[in-house]
Formats: structure tokens, sequence, C-alpha cells
């Protein structure tokens, strides 16, 4: 057992279950987002789904990955502590706290969850 599958299941991640599904219902949901669905002949709206099903196809999800990751908010470590209720900044690697107030409160996810737990 490699260290991915040891930590899959430490977190009870199924690492044979689906990860990411996309049903056709919800790729013309979202194609009739971007089009009129009322004034798009059938032959269109057919080529549409068909181009944006290859597109989803040839998607390089380990690149998304790596993009998600390279973009993680700040105060991660920290969400544990905020989950217990308790002010999440004061040892957080992150903060730059500035009157009682910490820059990166707007994009915190410790902070987020300490708020809404407020």
């Amino acid at each position: 057992m490699n260290i991915s599958h040891m930590r899959a299941n430490e977190l009870n991640i199924d690492i044979e279950s689906t990860a990411f599904l996309i049903t056709n219902g919800d790729l013309i949901q979202a194609i009739a987002e971007e089009v009129d669905l009322e004034t798009v002949t059938n032959h269109e709206l057919r080529e549409i789904f068909s181009i944006v099903r290859k597109q989803l196809i040839r998607m390089n999800w380990t690149e998304t990955v790596r993009h998600a990751v390279d973009h993680l908010p700040f105060g991660l470590n920290q969400t544990g502590i905020a989950w217990e209720g308790r002010y999440p900044c004061s040892e957080c690697p992150d903060a730059m706290i500035d009157n009682n107030r910490c820059y990166h409160e707007g994009e915190c996810k410790a902070w987020e969850i300490f708020e809404a737990r407020l």
C-alpha cells in the first residue's frame, strides 16, 4: 500500500469510487447557460454538445489538480483549530495581523470556518 492509499484510507476516502462525474443532463444544462436553447437548432445543439464533450474528454485533470493546489486558500493548517471553535489566527504562519485583523481574512479557510461557527 503506497502513501497516497494510506492517507486516503485515514480520511475514509474510497480510492475505487468515482471522484468526478458529469451526466449528459449536467452538460446540456451547462450549455443552456451559454446558449439560448429556444433559438439554437437541433443541428447546432448537437454540434455544440459534441464539441464540448470532446473538450471535456481531452481535459487534463492532473493540470487542474496542480492549479487547484497551487491556489489553495490561506489558513488550511489552522482549520482544525477553527472547527474546534478556537481563534485560528494566533499561531498561524500565514497571519498578517494589523489592528486586530488579519490581512488574509477574506481569503482564509480557517477564518471562514471560525466566523461561521460564531
